[in-house]
């Protein structure tokens, strides 16, 4: 599976997981704080997965 796809699975994954947690200790979701970490976590995912990718082909 290409680092893009599992990124963005990686990504959606997070964000449901997210949003439950949230809503059931809160019973409210900040959109700015979860855009925020929704980026971030794709940004780290889409690196680590380009890493390894690379390593594996080598």
């Amino acid at each position: 599976m290409s680092p893009i796809k599992r990124t963005i699975i990686n990504t959606i994954v997070y964000i449901i997981a997210y949003v439950g947690v949230t809503f059931a200790i809160k019973r409210e979701i900040d959109v700015m704080i979860l855009a925020i970490l929704a980026i971030v976590c794709f940004l780290l995912n889409y690196i680590i997965y380009l890493i390894l990718e690379k390593i594996s082909n080598d």
